[in-house]
């Protein structure tokens, strides 16, 4: 095929269209708040093992995208569950977790404290995959 063949051809082409999405078809569970608990009161607190780290990649979409994501679809929790930490690990199958404590005053005001409380958990032997 000569040139002017071939540019004739190219020339009939136009670029596709650049095609804003619709409005999002994505529907996430309200985020509620949870209240503040008085330990002097309900000293007894739970909380699960199994690690979440989807709203870290969801997050991560939208701002790639300019976009800010909806507040009901960011779970804070995910977030810091993304990542890894340096932790002390679990090596004992008679002791299968390690645990990390932290208390601190809340920034808000001084009368109030805040606790972080790490699990690690004892690894399966060639285990690589740790929040997922």
């Amino acid at each position: 095929m000569n040139m002017n063949r071939k540019m004739a051809i190219h020339s009939q082409w136009e670029p596709a269209p650049i095609l804003r999405p619709a409005q999002s078809q994505e529907t996430y569970a309200a985020l509620t708040r949870n209240a503040t608990i008085q330990t002097t009161t309900q000293p007894v607190s739970t909380f699960s093992v199994d690690v979440d780290t989807g709203s870290y990649s969801n997050v991560r979409r939208f701002l790639q995208n300019g976009q800010l994501p909806p507040e009901d679809s960011v779970r804070v929790e995910e977030l810091l569950n993304y990542f890894t930490y340096d932790y002390a690990l679990a090596a004992d199958p008679d002791q299968p977790f390690s645990v990390t404590t932290e208390v601190g005053k809340t920034p808000w005001n001084d009368h109030d404290s805040a606790s972080a409380y790490r699990l690690e958990g004892l690894r399966a032997p060639g285990h690589t995959n740790y929040g997922c």
